[in-house]
């Protein structure tokens, strides 16, 4: 029995609700919601473990417009999606908004599948959590997976950090997270001991939320806070606090930062006394700091501290002998297996710019081919999202001549070689079109990412 579990149950169905719910009581405490509405007020009221959600509720919101508020409200909350068919384009949505599993009606005769996909869920979180309060130091869903020399190099290179400040920089999805978790991985083993991680976003908060969080705040101290609580310095205490977007850090909490870092000392908003915390900053940025430092946006002191050990993720185009293992292993973990793949599928992503989310873009693009290759024997170049399938034609033209690949590699310079096909990809497509917009709208990327191909190969296009 596991009564510290609750468990809400979203159905419009009556019926289904109550064999539901007769069936998780005998394991889990349950409580159920007919609707939107219902379902937020059963949220809100409830300190919720799981919630299993109909995609198909007959109301003006439905199951999808219910998943995506539960992990916009806490992105950590296990959803699990029920529905009357298998159509796949809501399976997609599903696990793309964040659905922990995805299971049809048609398949709960005994529940048995249901229930084996709650355990397995409560088991993970299980493992992953030894305190509650911190987030898991190894992160199986952005793991760290290369095999290029600049990122081996990376990997050395943060062992010698110590307890020193770090500032990661890279663009979006290049994997500065688990780069973060890593350091704290290396900080634990040295002491043999559990090291907190604390995380927070920085991007898009209000001043006051922010020193709120980072600091804590004291009962009253602004509207809606009804109780004293914890800031993340106190929860990271003898461990990390990792500062995620650190560039929009307003200044004035970029000041009571660099006073926490000189002194280690810091009060929760609304309280006069002053407290103690020993963490280690560590902080990530996809902007240059030292930009926003030339443009007055941010403390050149406080970049001083917080960049006493720096590294700079490059981005996956400028290491792309990494696409493979990375592809590899996510089709591993998503298909349960190592599924056999066509070689065009690996040519596609090598070609592709990976402009948009680099290895968090690459893996969400393997989840949806393996999606869709669920029923085949192996995956091919149509069960690939259409942003990257529009270029097999192109490839699989280009490069027939085979024989003499190596040679042409050898000759021209494996970039130059590579740069070489994309031109005349794009030299043969612009044949055919009146306007940049027309054809960047058709091959699925933005017009500004066309505009610089166009003008990198001196091709013209109106």
């Amino acid at each position: 029995m596991d009564k510290e579990k609750l468990i809400l149950v979203v159905d419009d169905d009556f019926i289904t609700r109550e064999a539901l719910k007769t069936i998780l009581a005998k394991k889990y405490r349950v409580v159920e919601a007919e609707n939107y509405e219902a379902a937020l007020k059963a949220y809100k009221d409830n300190d919720i473990s799981l919630a299993i959600v109909d995609v198909d509720l007959r109301d003006k919101k439905t199951g999808i417009d219910l998943l995506v508020e539960f992990k916009r409200s806490n992105s950590t909350l296990p959803v699990i999606i029920l529905s009357n068919s298998s159509d796949m384009d809501t399976i997609v949505k599903c696990i793309k908004f964040g659905a922990y599993d995805y299971i049809a009606k048609t398949n709960l005769d005994n529940y048995d599948d249901l229930m084996i996909k709650i355990h397995n869920c409560f088991k993970k979180e299980l493992e992953g959590n030894i305190i509650q309060e911190f987030e898991r130091t190894f992160d199986e869903e952005y793991p760290i997976i290369f095999t290029s020399k600049v990122m081996k190099q990376i990997m050395e290179d943060i062992k010698v950090a110590d307890d020193m400040s770090i500032l990661i920089e890279g663009e979006t999805g290049v994997g500065k997270t688990p780069i973060a978790k890593y350091a704290n991985t290396l900080a634990a083993q040295k002491t043999n001991s559990v090291r907190p991680f604390v995380r927070i976003n920085c991007a898009g908060l209000s001043r006051e939320r922010l020193q709120a969080d980072i600091f804590g705040h004291k009962k009253g101290s602004f509207t809606g806070a009804v109780a004293d609580n914890k800031g993340l310095v106190e929860l990271a205490k003898n461990g990390d606090l990792f500062l995620d977007e650190v560039a929009d850090m307003d200044l004035q909490c970029q000041a009571e930062l660099l006073t926490f870092l000189d002194s280690g000392e810091y009060r929760r908003l609304g309280d006069p006394v002053v407290r103690h915390s020993n963490c280690r900053i560590i902080t990530a940025s996809n902007i240059s700091l030292k930009e926003r430092v030339e443009h007055g946006l941010f403390r050149k002191d406080l970049y001083s501290r917080l960049s006493q050990y720096k590294v700079k993720v490059p981005s996956l185009r400028e290491r792309k002998e990494d696409i493979k293992p990375i592809m590899e292993y996510y089709i591993n973990r998503f298909c349960g297996f190592q599924k056999p793949y066509a070689p065009e599928v690996l040519d596609i992503y090598m070609h592709h710019d990976w402009l948009e989310g680099n290895v968090r873009e690459l893996r969400d693009a393997v989840k949806y081919m393996c999606i869709k290759a669920r029923d085949s024997k192996d995956i091919s170049p149509a069960h690939m999202n259409g942003d990257y399938y529009w270029i097999k034609k192109n490839i699989s033209e280009v490069m027939i001549d085979k024989n003499n690949m190596k040679t042409n590699v050898e000759d021209m310079g494996y970039e130059n070689y590579l740069s070489n096909i994309e031109r005349m990809i794009l030299s043969e497509l612009i044949t055919e079109e009146k306007s940049v917009r027309s054809l960047a709208k058709k091959i699925k990327i933005t017009n500004m990412t066309l505009g610089r191909k166009l003008k990198k190969y001196d091709l013209c296009l109106d």
